[in-house]
Protein backbone atom coordinates (compact mmCIF):
# COMPACT_ATOMS: atom_id res chain seq x y z
CA UNK A 1 0.00 0.00 0.00
CA UNK A 2 2.82 2.40 0.83
CA UNK A 3 4.61 1.80 -2.50
CA UNK A 4 1.32 2.25 -4.39
CA UNK A 5 0.72 5.52 -2.55
CA UNK A 6 4.22 6.77 -3.43
CA UNK A 7 3.64 5.93 -7.11
CA UNK A 8 0.30 7.73 -7.03
CA UNK A 9 1.94 10.87 -5.66
CA UNK A 10 4.84 10.86 -8.13
CA UNK A 11 4.95 13.50 -10.84
CA UNK A 12 4.40 12.18 -14.37
CA UNK A 13 7.55 11.48 -16.34
CA UNK A 14 8.47 10.49 -19.91
CA UNK A 15 11.42 8.45 -18.64
CA UNK A 16 10.88 4.96 -20.09
CA UNK A 17 13.32 3.37 -17.64
CA UNK A 18 11.28 4.73 -14.72
CA UNK A 19 8.07 3.39 -16.29
CA UNK A 20 9.67 -0.06 -16.55
CA UNK A 21 10.68 -0.03 -12.86
CA UNK A 22 7.18 1.05 -11.84
CA UNK A 23 5.50 -1.72 -13.85
CA UNK A 24 7.83 -4.28 -12.28
CA UNK A 25 6.86 -3.01 -8.85
CA UNK A 26 3.14 -3.41 -9.72
CA UNK A 27 3.77 -7.07 -10.57
CA UNK A 28 4.86 -7.68 -6.97
CA UNK A 29 1.72 -6.13 -5.40
CA UNK A 30 -1.58 -7.84 -4.67
CA UNK A 31 -3.95 -7.10 -7.57
CA UNK A 32 -6.36 -5.30 -5.18
CA UNK A 33 -3.57 -2.79 -4.57
CA UNK A 34 -2.17 -2.68 -8.10
CA UNK A 35 -5.53 -1.63 -9.61
CA UNK A 36 -5.19 1.75 -7.91
CA UNK A 37 -2.38 2.53 -10.38
CA UNK A 38 -4.26 1.50 -13.54
CA UNK A 39 -4.83 5.06 -14.77
CA UNK A 40 -1.12 5.80 -14.53
CA UNK A 41 -0.33 2.44 -16.18
CA UNK A 42 -2.57 3.42 -19.12
CA UNK A 43 -0.47 6.56 -19.54
CA UNK A 44 2.74 4.51 -19.54
CA UNK A 45 1.18 2.11 -22.10
CA UNK A 46 0.59 5.07 -24.41
CA UNK A 47 4.21 6.20 -24.30
CA UNK A 48 6.12 6.13 -27.62
CA UNK A 49 9.30 5.17 -25.74
CA UNK A 50 8.42 1.79 -24.20
CA UNK A 51 11.55 -0.13 -23.27
CA UNK A 52 9.98 -3.53 -22.60
CA UNK A 53 6.34 -3.52 -23.73
CA UNK A 54 6.03 -7.18 -22.74
CA UNK A 55 6.14 -6.11 -19.08
CA UNK A 56 2.84 -4.29 -19.57
CA UNK A 57 1.54 -7.39 -21.37
CA UNK A 58 2.53 -9.37 -18.28
CA UNK A 59 0.67 -6.83 -16.11
CA UNK A 60 -2.48 -7.30 -18.22
CA UNK A 61 -2.24 -11.05 -17.62
CA UNK A 62 -1.59 -10.48 -13.90
CA UNK A 63 -4.69 -8.31 -13.50
CA UNK A 64 -6.86 -10.72 -15.51
CA UNK A 65 -5.80 -13.71 -13.40
CA UNK A 66 -6.63 -11.66 -10.31
CA UNK A 67 -10.16 -11.06 -11.56
CA UNK A 68 -9.60 -7.41 -12.55
CA UNK A 69 -10.69 -7.92 -16.16
CA UNK A 70 -12.07 -4.42 -16.80
CA UNK A 71 -8.80 -2.86 -15.66
CA UNK A 72 -6.79 -5.32 -17.74
CA UNK A 73 -8.96 -4.52 -20.78
CA UNK A 74 -8.42 -0.78 -20.26
CA UNK A 75 -4.63 -1.15 -20.40
CA UNK A 76 -4.78 -3.61 -23.32
CA UNK A 77 -6.91 -1.16 -25.30
CA UNK A 78 -4.16 1.47 -25.05
CA UNK A 79 -1.12 -0.81 -25.29
CA UNK A 80 -2.34 -2.70 -28.38
CA UNK A 81 -3.92 0.25 -30.17
CA UNK A 82 -3.35 0.55 -33.92
CA UNK A 83 -1.76 3.73 -35.24
CA UNK A 84 -0.77 4.82 -38.72
CA UNK A 85 2.18 6.46 -40.44
CA UNK A 86 1.15 9.64 -42.27
CA UNK A 87 -2.25 10.58 -43.61
CA UNK A 88 -4.71 8.60 -45.68
CA UNK A 89 -4.20 9.19 -49.41
CA UNK A 90 -6.60 11.57 -51.12
CA UNK A 91 -9.05 10.22 -53.74
CA UNK A 92 -7.33 12.24 -56.48
CA UNK A 93 -3.97 10.64 -55.67
CA UNK A 94 -4.54 7.02 -56.77
CA UNK A 95 -0.83 6.19 -57.01
CA UNK A 96 0.09 6.98 -53.45
CA UNK A 97 0.56 3.90 -51.30
CA UNK A 98 -1.99 3.56 -48.51
CA UNK A 99 -0.55 4.09 -45.01
CA UNK A 100 0.59 0.99 -43.17
CA UNK A 101 -1.02 0.28 -39.79
CA UNK A 102 1.50 0.04 -36.98
CA UNK A 103 1.67 -0.51 -33.24
CA UNK A 104 3.34 1.67 -30.60
CA UNK A 105 6.34 -0.66 -30.70
CA UNK A 106 7.85 -3.25 -33.01
CA UNK A 107 5.72 -6.01 -34.50
CA UNK A 108 7.70 -8.83 -32.85
CA UNK A 109 6.94 -7.64 -29.31
CA UNK A 110 3.33 -6.97 -30.32
CA UNK A 111 2.96 -10.59 -31.41
CA UNK A 112 4.66 -11.87 -28.25
CA UNK A 113 2.15 -10.04 -26.06
CA UNK A 114 -0.75 -11.47 -28.07
CA UNK A 115 0.69 -15.00 -27.85
CA UNK A 116 1.94 -15.08 -24.25
CA UNK A 117 -0.28 -12.81 -22.17
CA UNK A 118 -3.51 -11.97 -23.97
CA UNK A 119 -4.94 -15.53 -23.73
CA UNK A 120 -5.20 -15.07 -19.93
CA UNK A 121 -7.46 -12.09 -20.56
CA UNK A 122 -9.53 -14.11 -23.06
CA UNK A 123 -10.08 -16.87 -20.48
CA UNK A 124 -11.36 -14.39 -17.91
CA UNK A 125 -13.11 -11.71 -19.99
CA UNK A 126 -14.69 -13.98 -22.61
CA UNK A 127 -16.34 -12.40 -25.65
CA UNK A 128 -15.36 -8.87 -24.66
CA UNK A 129 -11.67 -9.80 -25.01
CA UNK A 130 -12.40 -11.31 -28.45
CA UNK A 131 -14.35 -8.18 -29.38
CA UNK A 132 -11.37 -5.98 -28.53
CA UNK A 133 -9.13 -8.01 -30.86
CA UNK A 134 -11.77 -7.80 -33.59
CA UNK A 135 -11.93 -4.03 -33.15
CA UNK A 136 -8.14 -3.78 -33.46
CA UNK A 137 -8.08 -5.88 -36.64
CA UNK A 138 -10.99 -3.88 -38.03
CA UNK A 139 -9.08 -0.64 -37.38
CA UNK A 140 -5.88 -2.04 -38.93
CA UNK A 141 -7.76 -2.92 -42.12
CA UNK A 142 -9.48 0.46 -42.29
CA UNK A 143 -6.18 2.28 -41.84
CA UNK A 144 -4.71 0.25 -44.71
CA UNK A 145 -7.20 1.66 -47.20
CA UNK A 146 -7.16 4.75 -49.33
CA UNK A 147 -10.32 6.81 -48.94
CA UNK A 148 -11.59 5.65 -52.31
CA UNK A 149 -11.04 1.94 -51.64
CA UNK A 150 -14.02 -0.37 -51.56
CA UNK A 151 -15.40 -0.56 -48.07
CA UNK A 152 -17.04 -3.41 -46.24
CA UNK A 153 -17.24 -7.09 -46.96
CA UNK A 154 -15.38 -7.07 -50.30
CA UNK A 155 -12.03 -6.86 -48.48
CA UNK A 156 -10.50 -8.23 -51.68
CA UNK A 157 -6.89 -8.25 -50.52
CA UNK A 158 -6.99 -10.35 -47.35
CA UNK A 159 -6.25 -13.64 -49.15
CA UNK A 160 -3.12 -11.96 -50.54
CA UNK A 161 -1.60 -10.78 -47.26
CA UNK A 162 -3.04 -13.74 -45.33
CA UNK A 163 -3.28 -16.73 -47.65
CA UNK A 164 -4.75 -19.08 -45.03
CA UNK A 165 -6.24 -18.52 -41.60
CA UNK A 166 -4.41 -21.51 -40.13
CA UNK A 167 -0.68 -21.19 -39.42
CA UNK A 168 1.53 -21.58 -42.45
CA UNK A 169 4.85 -20.10 -43.64
CA UNK A 170 3.37 -17.85 -46.30
CA UNK A 171 2.49 -14.64 -44.49
CA UNK A 172 3.30 -11.77 -46.74
CA UNK A 173 4.09 -8.48 -45.06
CA UNK A 174 1.47 -6.66 -42.98
CA UNK A 175 2.98 -8.04 -39.77
CA UNK A 176 0.53 -6.33 -37.42
CA UNK A 177 -2.55 -7.43 -39.37
CA UNK A 178 -1.22 -10.99 -39.58
CA UNK A 179 -0.56 -11.05 -35.84
CA UNK A 180 -4.11 -9.85 -35.16
CA UNK A 181 -5.66 -12.45 -37.50
CA UNK A 182 -3.83 -15.19 -35.57
CA UNK A 183 -4.85 -13.65 -32.24
CA UNK A 184 -8.53 -13.40 -33.23
CA UNK A 185 -8.45 -17.00 -34.47
CA UNK A 186 -6.75 -18.31 -31.32
CA UNK A 187 -9.05 -16.36 -29.01
CA UNK A 188 -12.13 -17.69 -30.80
CA UNK A 189 -10.86 -21.27 -30.58
CA UNK A 190 -9.88 -20.84 -26.91
CA UNK A 191 -13.34 -19.59 -25.91
CA UNK A 192 -15.06 -22.60 -27.49
CA UNK A 193 -12.48 -25.17 -26.41
CA UNK A 194 -12.53 -23.99 -22.78
CA UNK A 195 -16.35 -24.02 -22.73
CA UNK A 196 -16.29 -20.29 -22.02
CA UNK A 197 -18.65 -19.48 -24.90
CA UNK A 198 -20.89 -21.41 -27.30
CA UNK A 199 -19.68 -21.58 -30.87
CA UNK A 200 -22.74 -19.70 -32.14
CA UNK A 201 -21.89 -16.64 -30.06
CA UNK A 202 -18.28 -16.71 -31.19
CA UNK A 203 -19.20 -17.03 -34.87
CA UNK A 204 -21.76 -14.23 -34.55
CA UNK A 205 -19.12 -11.97 -33.01
CA UNK A 206 -16.78 -12.67 -35.92
CA UNK A 207 -19.39 -12.26 -38.64
CA UNK A 208 -20.64 -8.99 -37.17
CA UNK A 209 -17.56 -7.31 -38.63
CA UNK A 210 -17.84 -6.24 -42.28
CA UNK A 211 -14.49 -7.48 -43.57
CA UNK A 212 -14.15 -10.78 -45.40
CA UNK A 213 -11.21 -11.94 -43.29
CA UNK A 214 -13.58 -12.26 -40.30
CA UNK A 215 -15.84 -14.52 -42.38
CA UNK A 216 -12.79 -16.63 -43.21
CA UNK A 217 -11.89 -16.93 -39.52
CA UNK A 218 -15.48 -17.97 -38.75
CA UNK A 219 -15.33 -20.75 -41.37
CA UNK A 220 -12.04 -21.91 -39.86
CA UNK A 221 -13.52 -22.01 -36.34
CA UNK A 222 -16.51 -24.03 -37.56
CA UNK A 223 -14.10 -26.58 -39.02
CA UNK A 224 -12.21 -26.86 -35.73
CA UNK A 225 -15.32 -27.95 -33.79
CA UNK A 226 -17.27 -30.32 -36.06
CA UNK A 227 -19.44 -31.79 -33.30
CA UNK A 228 -20.65 -28.39 -32.11
CA UNK A 229 -20.92 -26.74 -35.52
CA UNK A 230 -23.01 -29.11 -37.65
CA UNK A 231 -25.99 -26.80 -38.12
CA UNK A 232 -23.89 -23.65 -38.57
CA UNK A 233 -21.47 -25.36 -40.96
CA UNK A 234 -24.32 -26.75 -43.07
CA UNK A 235 -25.89 -23.30 -43.36
CA UNK A 236 -22.67 -21.81 -44.68
CA UNK A 237 -21.74 -24.65 -46.99
CA UNK A 238 -25.15 -24.43 -48.66
CA UNK A 239 -24.84 -20.67 -49.19
CA UNK A 240 -23.99 -20.36 -52.89
CA UNK A 241 -22.52 -16.88 -52.47
CA UNK A 242 -19.86 -18.39 -50.19
CA UNK A 243 -19.26 -21.28 -52.60
CA UNK A 244 -18.58 -18.81 -55.43
CA UNK A 245 -16.51 -16.33 -53.42
CA UNK A 246 -12.86 -16.72 -54.46
CA UNK A 247 -11.74 -14.77 -51.39
CA UNK A 248 -13.27 -17.43 -49.10
CA UNK A 249 -12.27 -20.42 -51.20
CA UNK A 250 -9.50 -21.84 -49.02
CA UNK A 251 -11.44 -21.86 -45.73
CA UNK A 252 -14.70 -22.86 -47.46
CA UNK A 253 -12.87 -25.69 -49.25
CA UNK A 254 -11.38 -27.08 -46.05
CA UNK A 255 -14.75 -26.93 -44.27
CA UNK A 256 -16.41 -28.62 -47.24
CA UNK A 257 -13.80 -31.39 -47.30
CA UNK A 258 -14.25 -32.20 -43.61
CA UNK A 259 -18.01 -31.70 -43.37
CA UNK A 260 -19.32 -32.99 -46.72
CA UNK A 261 -19.77 -36.64 -45.60
CA UNK A 262 -22.04 -35.46 -42.75
CA UNK A 263 -24.28 -33.19 -44.83
CA UNK A 264 -27.84 -34.37 -45.49
CA UNK A 265 -28.09 -36.01 -48.90
CA UNK A 266 -30.18 -33.17 -50.35
CA UNK A 267 -27.47 -30.65 -49.34
CA UNK A 268 -24.75 -32.79 -50.88
CA UNK A 269 -26.77 -32.94 -54.09
CA UNK A 270 -27.24 -29.16 -54.07
CA UNK A 271 -23.47 -28.52 -53.90
CA UNK A 272 -22.80 -31.14 -56.56
CA UNK A 273 -25.38 -29.42 -58.79
CA UNK A 274 -23.42 -26.16 -58.42
CA UNK A 275 -20.31 -28.01 -59.53
CA UNK A 276 -22.27 -29.51 -62.45
CA UNK A 277 -23.44 -26.05 -63.55
CA UNK A 278 -20.01 -24.45 -63.22
CA UNK A 279 -19.39 -20.76 -62.61
CA UNK A 280 -22.08 -18.29 -63.60
CA UNK A 281 -19.71 -16.74 -66.10
CA UNK A 282 -18.71 -18.99 -69.02
CA UNK A 283 -15.67 -21.04 -67.99
CA UNK A 284 -13.07 -21.86 -70.63
CA UNK A 285 -12.00 -24.89 -68.65
CA UNK A 286 -15.22 -26.15 -67.11
CA UNK A 287 -14.01 -29.74 -66.88
CA UNK A 288 -10.87 -28.70 -65.01
CA UNK A 289 -12.94 -26.48 -62.74
CA UNK A 290 -15.24 -29.41 -61.92
CA UNK A 291 -12.32 -31.79 -61.36
CA UNK A 292 -10.69 -29.39 -58.89
CA UNK A 293 -13.90 -28.87 -56.89
CA UNK A 294 -14.51 -32.61 -56.68
CA UNK A 295 -10.91 -33.06 -55.54
CA UNK A 296 -11.52 -30.42 -52.90
CA UNK A 297 -14.37 -32.46 -51.44
CA UNK A 298 -12.27 -35.64 -51.64
CA UNK A 299 -13.23 -38.55 -53.94
CA UNK A 300 -13.73 -40.90 -50.99
CA UNK A 301 -16.58 -38.70 -49.72
CA UNK A 302 -18.44 -38.50 -53.04
CA UNK A 303 -21.46 -40.57 -54.07
CA UNK A 304 -20.49 -43.42 -56.42
CA UNK A 305 -21.80 -41.65 -59.55
CA UNK A 306 -19.69 -38.57 -58.80
CA UNK A 307 -16.69 -40.66 -57.80
CA UNK A 308 -16.78 -42.22 -61.26
CA UNK A 309 -17.17 -38.75 -62.78
CA UNK A 310 -14.08 -37.60 -60.93
CA UNK A 311 -12.05 -40.63 -62.11
CA UNK A 312 -13.06 -39.89 -65.71
CA UNK A 313 -12.00 -36.23 -65.39
CA UNK A 314 -8.65 -37.30 -63.95
CA UNK A 315 -8.22 -39.80 -66.81
CA UNK A 316 -8.87 -37.04 -69.37
CA UNK A 317 -7.08 -34.14 -67.71
CA UNK A 318 -4.66 -35.67 -65.21
CA UNK A 319 -4.42 -35.30 -61.45
CA UNK A 320 -5.35 -31.86 -60.13
CA UNK A 321 -2.51 -29.48 -59.32
CA UNK A 322 -2.32 -28.79 -56.42
CA UNK A 323 -3.99 -31.99 -55.16
CA UNK A 324 -6.93 -30.45 -53.33
CA UNK A 325 -6.76 -26.72 -52.77
CA UNK A 326 -6.00 -23.82 -55.09
CA UNK A 327 -3.78 -21.84 -52.77
CA UNK A 328 -2.27 -23.86 -49.94
CA UNK A 329 -2.85 -26.94 -47.86
CA UNK A 330 -3.46 -27.09 -44.15
CA UNK A 331 -0.34 -26.54 -42.09
CA UNK A 332 2.02 -25.80 -44.97
CA UNK A 333 2.46 -23.81 -48.13
CA UNK A 334 1.74 -25.75 -51.31
CA UNK A 335 4.67 -25.25 -53.66
CA UNK A 336 3.95 -24.06 -57.22
CA UNK A 337 3.86 -26.82 -59.81
CA UNK A 338 6.08 -27.50 -62.81
CA UNK A 339 5.29 -28.78 -66.33
CA UNK A 340 8.42 -30.96 -66.09
CA UNK A 341 9.49 -33.25 -63.27
CA UNK A 342 12.95 -33.22 -61.74
CA UNK A 343 13.82 -36.48 -63.52
CA UNK A 344 12.67 -35.11 -66.87
CA UNK A 345 14.84 -31.98 -66.52
CA UNK A 346 17.80 -34.13 -65.43
CA UNK A 347 17.49 -36.27 -68.56
CA UNK A 348 17.63 -33.25 -70.89
CA UNK A 349 20.79 -31.60 -72.21
CA UNK A 350 21.40 -28.02 -71.13
CA UNK A 351 20.63 -26.88 -74.68
CA UNK A 352 17.28 -28.70 -74.63
CA UNK A 353 16.47 -27.27 -71.19
CA UNK A 354 17.12 -23.75 -72.46
CA UNK A 355 15.02 -24.38 -75.58
CA UNK A 356 12.12 -25.60 -73.40
CA UNK A 357 12.39 -22.60 -71.08
CA UNK A 358 12.25 -20.25 -74.07
CA UNK A 359 9.19 -21.81 -75.66
CA UNK A 360 7.01 -23.09 -72.80
CA UNK A 361 4.12 -20.92 -71.64
CA UNK A 362 1.65 -21.71 -68.85
CA UNK A 363 -1.90 -22.53 -69.84
CA UNK A 364 -4.54 -20.14 -68.55
CA UNK A 365 -6.27 -22.14 -65.81
CA UNK A 366 -8.83 -21.05 -63.26
CA UNK A 367 -6.79 -22.53 -60.41
CA UNK A 368 -3.09 -23.11 -59.82
CA UNK A 369 -1.41 -25.03 -62.60
CA UNK A 370 2.17 -25.34 -63.83
CA UNK A 371 3.88 -21.96 -63.61
CA UNK A 372 7.27 -20.36 -64.33
CA UNK A 373 7.88 -20.27 -60.58
CA UNK A 374 7.18 -24.00 -60.27
CA UNK A 375 9.42 -24.81 -63.23
CA UNK A 376 12.11 -22.58 -61.71
CA UNK A 377 11.97 -24.54 -58.44
CA UNK A 378 12.61 -27.81 -60.31
CA UNK A 379 15.42 -26.19 -62.32
CA UNK A 380 17.04 -24.91 -59.11
CA UNK A 381 17.07 -28.41 -57.59
CA UNK A 382 18.58 -29.98 -60.71
CA UNK A 383 21.30 -27.31 -61.01
CA UNK A 384 22.20 -27.71 -57.32
CA UNK A 385 22.62 -31.45 -57.75
CA UNK A 386 24.73 -31.25 -60.93
CA UNK A 387 26.25 -27.73 -61.03
CA UNK A 388 29.20 -28.61 -63.25
CA UNK A 389 27.36 -29.06 -66.54
CA UNK A 390 25.06 -26.06 -65.94
CA UNK A 391 27.92 -23.76 -64.89
CA UNK A 392 29.91 -24.64 -68.02
CA UNK A 393 26.90 -23.70 -70.18
CA UNK A 394 25.73 -20.80 -67.99
CA UNK A 395 25.88 -18.23 -70.79
CA UNK A 396 23.16 -20.13 -72.67
CA UNK A 397 20.70 -18.81 -70.06
CA UNK A 398 21.22 -15.22 -71.19
CA UNK A 399 18.02 -13.83 -72.64
CA UNK A 400 15.67 -16.02 -70.57
CA UNK A 401 12.90 -14.98 -68.19
CA UNK A 402 14.30 -13.59 -64.88
CA UNK A 403 12.64 -16.43 -62.95
CA UNK A 404 14.75 -19.03 -64.75
CA UNK A 405 18.01 -17.07 -64.57
CA UNK A 406 17.46 -16.60 -60.83
CA UNK A 407 16.80 -20.32 -60.43
CA UNK A 408 20.09 -21.21 -62.12
CA UNK A 409 22.06 -18.77 -59.94
CA UNK A 410 20.26 -19.91 -56.78
CA UNK A 411 20.92 -23.54 -57.69
CA UNK A 412 24.62 -22.77 -58.08
CA UNK A 413 24.55 -20.99 -54.71
CA UNK A 414 23.03 -24.08 -53.11
CA UNK A 415 25.72 -26.23 -54.76
CA UNK A 416 28.44 -24.00 -53.30
CA UNK A 417 27.03 -24.48 -49.79
CA UNK A 418 27.06 -28.25 -50.39
CA UNK A 419 30.71 -27.92 -51.51
CA UNK A 420 30.10 -28.95 -55.12
CA UNK A 421 32.73 -27.23 -57.26
CA UNK A 422 32.26 -25.87 -60.79
CA UNK A 423 33.81 -23.50 -63.34
CA UNK A 424 33.22 -19.89 -62.30
CA UNK A 425 34.17 -18.07 -65.51
CA UNK A 426 30.90 -18.66 -67.46
CA UNK A 427 28.87 -18.09 -64.28
CA UNK A 428 30.43 -14.64 -63.83
CA UNK A 429 29.67 -13.96 -67.52
CA UNK A 430 26.02 -14.70 -66.80
CA UNK A 431 26.12 -12.40 -63.77
CA UNK A 432 27.59 -9.61 -65.91
CA UNK A 433 24.75 -10.04 -68.38
CA UNK A 434 22.14 -9.79 -65.61
CA UNK A 435 23.73 -6.60 -64.30
CA UNK A 436 23.68 -5.12 -67.80
CA UNK A 437 19.88 -5.43 -67.83
CA UNK A 438 17.81 -2.49 -66.57
CA UNK A 439 16.19 -3.27 -63.24
CA UNK A 440 12.73 -3.00 -64.83
CA UNK A 441 11.09 -6.23 -65.93
CA UNK A 442 11.59 -5.74 -69.65
CA UNK A 443 9.57 -7.42 -72.38
CA UNK A 444 8.66 -10.66 -70.60
CA UNK A 445 4.98 -11.37 -69.94
CA UNK A 446 3.71 -11.24 -66.37
CA UNK A 447 1.92 -14.44 -65.39
CA UNK A 448 -0.68 -14.61 -62.64
CA UNK A 449 1.03 -15.50 -59.38
CA UNK A 450 4.49 -14.82 -60.83
CA UNK A 451 6.58 -13.21 -58.05
CA UNK A 452 9.14 -11.79 -60.50
CA UNK A 453 8.22 -8.23 -61.45
CA UNK A 454 11.77 -7.03 -62.21
CA UNK A 455 15.38 -8.22 -62.04
CA UNK A 456 15.76 -7.48 -58.33
CA UNK A 457 15.38 -11.08 -57.13
CA UNK A 458 17.86 -12.29 -59.74
CA UNK A 459 20.36 -9.68 -58.58
CA UNK A 460 19.76 -10.82 -54.99
CA UNK A 461 20.58 -14.37 -56.14
CA UNK A 462 23.93 -13.04 -57.40
CA UNK A 463 24.63 -11.46 -53.99
CA UNK A 464 23.71 -14.72 -52.24
CA UNK A 465 25.85 -16.77 -54.63
CA UNK A 466 28.91 -14.57 -54.09
CA UNK A 467 28.39 -14.49 -50.32
CA UNK A 468 28.40 -18.30 -50.21
CA UNK A 469 31.46 -18.45 -52.47
CA UNK A 470 33.60 -16.44 -50.03
CA UNK A 471 33.62 -19.26 -47.47
CA UNK A 472 36.83 -21.25 -47.12
CA UNK A 473 35.72 -24.39 -48.99
CA UNK A 474 36.65 -26.34 -52.12
CA UNK A 475 33.68 -24.93 -54.06
CA UNK A 476 34.59 -21.33 -53.21
CA UNK A 477 35.46 -18.82 -55.90
CA UNK A 478 39.19 -18.68 -56.82
CA UNK A 479 41.03 -15.56 -55.67
CA UNK A 480 42.05 -14.96 -59.28
CA UNK A 481 38.51 -13.64 -59.92
CA UNK A 482 38.90 -11.04 -57.17
CA UNK A 483 38.83 -7.87 -59.33
CA UNK A 484 35.86 -9.08 -61.32
CA UNK A 485 33.96 -10.02 -58.17
CA UNK A 486 34.64 -6.62 -56.64
CA UNK A 487 33.24 -4.89 -59.75
CA UNK A 488 30.09 -7.02 -59.45
CA UNK A 489 29.65 -6.10 -55.79
CA UNK A 490 30.11 -2.39 -56.54
CA UNK A 491 27.36 -2.64 -59.13
CA UNK A 492 24.99 -4.35 -56.67
CA UNK A 493 25.71 -1.80 -53.94
CA UNK A 494 24.55 1.00 -56.26
CA UNK A 495 21.09 -0.52 -56.85
CA UNK A 496 18.02 1.37 -55.61
CA UNK A 497 16.51 -1.54 -53.71
CA UNK A 498 15.19 -0.84 -51.16
CA UNK A 499 13.80 2.53 -52.17
CA UNK A 500 13.03 5.12 -49.47
CA UNK A 501 9.30 4.46 -50.01
CA UNK A 502 9.83 0.70 -49.51
CA UNK A 503 11.70 1.32 -46.26
CA UNK A 504 8.90 3.58 -45.01
CA UNK A 505 6.30 0.94 -45.83
CA UNK A 506 8.06 -2.23 -44.63
CA UNK A 507 10.72 -0.96 -42.23
CA UNK A 508 10.23 0.68 -38.86
CA UNK A 509 8.01 -1.31 -36.54
CA UNK A 510 7.22 -3.91 -39.23
CA UNK A 511 10.75 -5.18 -39.74
CA UNK A 512 13.96 -4.67 -37.79
CA UNK A 513 16.97 -3.32 -39.71
CA UNK A 514 18.86 -6.62 -39.68
CA UNK A 515 15.93 -8.47 -41.27
CA UNK A 516 15.37 -5.69 -43.79
CA UNK A 517 19.04 -5.74 -44.78
CA UNK A 518 18.89 -9.48 -45.40
CA UNK A 519 15.77 -9.33 -47.56
CA UNK A 520 16.63 -6.50 -49.95
CA UNK A 521 19.16 -6.23 -52.75
CA UNK A 522 21.44 -3.47 -51.44
CA UNK A 523 21.37 -4.98 -47.95
CA UNK A 524 22.36 -8.42 -49.21
CA UNK A 525 25.10 -6.85 -51.32
CA UNK A 526 26.51 -5.11 -48.24
CA UNK A 527 26.59 -8.42 -46.36
CA UNK A 528 28.48 -9.85 -49.33
CA UNK A 529 30.99 -6.97 -49.22
CA UNK A 530 31.86 -7.78 -45.60
CA UNK A 531 32.31 -11.46 -46.47
CA UNK A 532 34.42 -10.43 -49.47
CA UNK A 533 36.72 -8.46 -47.16
CA UNK A 534 37.19 -11.47 -44.89
CA UNK A 535 37.79 -13.69 -47.95
CA UNK A 536 40.55 -11.38 -49.19
CA UNK A 537 42.06 -11.21 -45.70
CA UNK A 538 42.28 -15.01 -45.48
CA UNK A 539 44.10 -15.18 -48.80
CA UNK A 540 46.48 -12.37 -47.84
CA UNK A 541 47.44 -14.22 -44.68
CA UNK A 542 48.65 -17.14 -46.82
CA UNK A 543 50.89 -14.99 -49.02
CA UNK A 544 54.40 -13.56 -48.50
CA UNK A 545 54.54 -10.28 -46.51
CA UNK A 546 51.12 -11.25 -45.12
CA UNK A 547 51.51 -9.26 -41.89
CA UNK A 548 52.61 -6.11 -43.67
CA UNK A 549 49.83 -6.31 -46.26
CA UNK A 550 47.13 -7.19 -43.72
CA UNK A 551 47.95 -4.09 -41.69
CA UNK A 552 46.84 -1.96 -44.63
CA UNK A 553 43.30 -3.10 -43.85
CA UNK A 554 40.57 -1.79 -46.14
CA UNK A 555 43.06 -0.30 -48.60
CA UNK A 556 44.49 -3.76 -49.32
CA UNK A 557 41.09 -5.45 -49.35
Amino acid sequence: HLVAQIIQNMDDTDNAAVHLDLVESLLTMPTDVAVSIVEKAKTWAGSPYLLEPEKLGQFISYLAKGGKTEDAMAIARVLLDILTEGEVAEPDDPYRLPPEPRARFDAWHYEQILNKYYPDLVRKAGLSALALLCDLLDKAIQLSLRRDDDQGPKDYSSYIWRTAVEDHPQKTGHAIKNALVSAVRDAAELLVRAGREKIGGVVNALESKPWKVFRRIALHVLRMFPDQAKVLATARLTDRSLFEDVGLQHEYGLLLRDHFPYLPREDQDRILEWIEEGPKEAARNLALWQRDWLARIGPEGLPEKWRERYRELVRLWGEPDPPKFPVCVEGDWEKPTSPKTTDEIKAMSVTDVVKFLKTWEPRELLFCGPSPEGLGEVLLAVVAEDPGRFATEATQFRGLHPTYVRSVLSGLGKAVKQDRAFDWEPVLDLCDWVLSRPLDFGDWPLYEGDPETNWSWTRQAIADLLSASFDDRRSGIPIGHRKRVWATLKSLIDELDPTPDYELCYGGSNMNPATLSNSTLRGKAMHAVVRYALWVRRHLEREPRSQERSQKGFEEM
